[in-house]
């Protein structure tokens, strides 16, 4: 009797490419000359060229019958009916001369206030092909505990969190004890415009994606400083109002805060992705070092497997010289200088700011498209998709944990490795 060995799984031979769609039920064959597929029933022309469309079963596997079709003789070659995307560009009118990062023509960045500008061409998320399949991530709440977001700005108005009556202003104000977390410094409108300003609106930038919901937790002052108990209460609240992922761009150096990391496990018991700044050198003093040897950033640094640590490059994708690094604790590179984004001023203000502040939102706003897209995914798949959908940076190998750069497009069609196969053996 023979014995077989029989895999529970229909990913494995995929499960870290990318891959085409096709048209379920259809294949496109070129015949040799004065050759014919009567055989075929169901066969009809496409119109301006020589090529023909078989109708197959819609149950049989299309690439089994491309196979089929390529081994007969009168075929001269065989293929799905692969299905394509618009192209999609918003009209916005700092998309094109400012947002190298979604999209590196390479232009010369207005306002420029760190080195290579301009960068390569290409070198940038490949957002445009990723809005080919989805811009919209409005089934995803996503938590900035920042300085508080201007929640009135032209460019992000549209796209706060739904608070209810309860709460009116799109979230709440821990460093002031006030339900109005409004933005009295302009970091957390930064990184909320990178996030989700409102894509083609025809106003200023647009984020990553193009609708989501923002929800506004003010954890910090207008100094930029914040505490333990005001971060524990703004991770809390993103928990019981159902966020799914939590912007951090904020650091601790050196302490293990342990009433940090036990909420942070809170998160991570309810499904939450939270993405952190790998820090801009220690307390911001512009000389990036290795997190791993030297002195330890939080919550980059955390091991919860929810964490996920972002450091920043600059245009020529190049790490960011005041950008921290660690090859067992910061995860990706993302995007991080002459970032033009809204600002605290007024609700028509844009401003350019270079930080890991600013890699961190592109990687969540990435991170929300992936799930937007994938409404199935844990936050473990959103993860895996944004650090190893990733495109290879040579001199992230060594430095981070993915050797990589966030690419929209490879996240948004990355393939997560099936869980919980099983192999059975029958005789």
């Amino acid at each position: 009797m023979l014995n077989k060995l029989v895999f529970i799984s229909t990913l494995l031979f995929a499960t870290n490419s990318l891959f085409a769609e096709y048209v379920p039920g259809e294949v496109i064959v070129k015949l040799k000359s004065s050759s014919s597929i009567s055989a075929y029933a169901n066969v009809s022309e496409i119109a301006g060229s020589d090529l023909k469309v078989i109708k197959i079963d819609k149950d049989k596997d299309v690439m089994e019958a491309v196979q089929e079709l390529a081994q007969n003789p009168d075929v001269e070659y065989a293929q799905p009916n692969y299905i394509y995307h618009i192209s999609v560009v918003p009209n916005d009118p700092y998309f094109a001369p400012k947002l190298w990062g979604l999209k590196n023509t390479p232009q010369n960045v207005p306002g420029a206030t760190y080195a290579n500008n301009p960068g390569n061409l290409g070198d940038d998320i490949d957002a445009e092909d990723a809005w080919g399949i989805i811009t919209d991530c409005s089934s995803i709440i996503v938590a900035v505990i920042d300085t508080g977001v201007r929640y009135t700005h032209e460019d992000l108005s549209a796209n706060m969190w739904n608070g209810g009556v309860s709460y009116p202003h799109h979230g709440w104000n821990y460093h002031d004890s006030s339900n109005d977390p409004i933005d009295d410094n302009g970091h957390g409108s930064h990184v909320s415009g990178i996030i989700g300003a409102q894509g083609n609106n025809s106003k200023g930038v647009t984020g990553v994606c193009w609708r989501v919901n923002i929800m506004a937790l003010k954890a910090f002052g207008s100094d930029g400083t914040g505490s333990t108990t005001t971060i524990i209460s703004s991770i809390d609240f993103a928990i019981n109002n159902g966020a799914n992922i939590i912007n951090a761009s904020f650091n601790l150096y050196g302490s293990v805060d342990a009433a940090l990391s036990t909420k942070i496990t809170d998160a991570q018991k309810a499904g939450i992705l939270i993405v952190a700044a790998a820090g801009n050198g220690y307390l911001n003093d512009g000389s990036a070092y290795d997190v791993d040897a030297g002195t330890k950033t939080y919550p980059c640094c955390y091991t919860q497997d929810n964490v996920l640590c972002v450091t920043a490059l600059d245009q020529k994708f190049q790490r960011a010289t005041f950008a921290n690094y660690g090859a067992t604790s910061v995860d990706v590179a993302a995007p991080g200088t002459n970032v033009w984004s809204a600002w605290n001023t007024n609700d028509s203000f844009y401003k350019i700011e270079s930080g890991t502040s600013m890699a961190t939102p592109y990687a969540v706003g990435v991170a929300a498209l992936v799930w937007a897209n994938n409404p199935g995914y844990t936050y473990l798949d959103v993860k895996n998709a944004v650090m190893y959908g990733g495109a290879v940076v040579t001199s992230l190998a060594d430095t981070t944990v993915s050797g990589k750069v966030i690419n929209a497009y490879n996240a948004v069609n990355y393939i997560n490795v099936p869980r919980g196969l099983t192999a059975v053996v029958s005789q």
